[in-house]
């Protein structure tokens, strides 16, 4: 399902979570990206990330 969205030009939603709370969101292609992406955002190494606890998650698209 990830590449049939992304073919069609739709970026995925993903959230960067910390204590099970959602502190930001993105619009991006992958996974690997969405993590570079909200690391370079905090301003933190992949270290300093992993030690806080951050996470990301692909948003599941609500069915309309």
């Amino acid at each position: 399902m990830e590449n049939t969205i992304q073919k069609r030009g739709f970026n995925l939603m993903y959230e960067l979570i910390l204590n099970n709370d959602v502190v930001d969101r993105a619009p991006l292609a992958n996974l690997e990206q969405a993590e570079i992406f909200f690391m370079k955002r905090k301003n933190m190494s992949a270290k300093q990330f992993n030690e806080l606890g951050y996470s990301v998650r692909l948003v599941q698209p609500k069915k309309r």
